[in-house]
């Protein structure tokens, strides 16, 4: 809020990069997975879209179970997930000058952009119902 202003539309959009490992074990319906989501964090100025934060999390891992519906069709539900490593690809989240310096040699960038990244965890534990319940709507009435 302090960036952009109170008062301002924020929207969330999740984007899957990556599911691998699938894992099932006998006589048990729940299934795991491993994925890589991307979450970014738009704010509305005006008629402008801004990316406040574009954040990756890496290799969370997501539990689901599926159940039959008939005709092929499967719902798959999300119970639970847990986050990933926080990788921050963009911000606009004002991140401190680096120090001045009488070096001519480009300084090297910031690490996750000078953000804290525990802060962010903590922000995404968070979000964690919301980020399963996007994933049920996404999955919902799939033909597996």
């Amino acid at each position: 809020m302090a960036n952009y202003g109170a008062e301002k539309r924020i929207e969330l959009r999740y984007h899957v990069l990556n599911v691998r490992n699938f894992r099932v074990k006998d006589n048990n319906a729940t299934l795991m997975c491993n994925m890589d989501i991307n979450i970014k964090f738009i704010v509305f100025d005006k008629d402008e879209e801004k990316v406040a934060l574009d954040v990756n999390q890496m290799n969370s891992k997501m539990f689901f179970h599926i159940e039959n519906q008939g005709a092929g069709v499967f719902n798959a539900d999300v119970d639970s997930y847990t986050i990933g490593k926080p990788v921050v690809e963009e911000s606009g989240l004002g991140q401190p000058p680096l120090p001045e310096s009488n070096d001519t040699t480009p300084a090297e960038p910031r690490k996750n952009k000078g953000l804290n990244i525990h802060k962010i965890h903590a922000f995404l534990t968070k979000m964690k119902p919301t980020v399963i319940e996007n994933m049920d709507n996404m999955l919902k009435n799939k033909p597996f």
